[in-house]
């Protein structure tokens, strides 16, 4: 996906989360954020091996669902990621405790 293609994705993730009258969205639609997601698909260099990419996208935290929703109905594979950086150093250090 280029920066083009990604451009055009966030658009119509966007544009479904602000105008598509899908029902479990629109109870949310008077609460939700006016932009619930940065308007950057960033790129990993994860591939597997059918050439399918991932990608970041960052959303609020409480829009995460929406957005998830929103993505597969344009047709990409989505799930909600949240970072812990208490979890991920705690694992880091067992891990290095493990490897010493």
């Amino acid at each position: 996906m280029n920066e083009n293609e990604a451009l055009a994705l966030f658009l119509s993730t966007e544009q479904f989360l602000c105008n598509e009258g899908n029902a479990e969205i629109d109870a949310n639609a008077l609460k939700r954020t006016p932009c619930p997601i940065v308007p950057i698909m960033q790129p990993t260099r994860l591939v597997d091996r059918d050439q399918n990419k991932i990608y970041v996208c960052v959303a609020v935290v409480k829009e995460a669902d929406d957005v998830v929703k929103a993505l597969r109905k344009v047709g990409v594979t989505a799930r909600a990621f949240t970072y812990d950086k208490a979890a991920w150093d705690a694992e880091k250090r067992e891990l290095l405790t493990l490897q010493e």
